[in-house]
């Protein structure tokens, strides 16, 4: 208890973009970033057909 509250144990967490599970394992947290770079590769292939590669290089480190 903090302050007198009970503290919610959840199965997973997410905090500054990292998710935190009730083992601590990474496992989670990869999936959702591999998920998130696997889309962006998908729309930078796509979009390489009509821009240059300076704008390619800008929009994957916006990314």
């Amino acid at each position: 208890m903090i302050e007198n509250r009970p503290i919610k144990q959840v199965k997973e967490c997410k905090t500054l973009g990292v998710i935190v599970d009730q083992h601590l394992s990474w496992k989670r947290n990869t999936e959702s970033i591999c998920k998130k770079i696997t889309s962006a590769i998908s729309v930078i292939r796509k979009l390489k057909e009509f821009v240059d590669r300076v704008t390619l290089v800008s929009i994957f480190n916006a990314i």
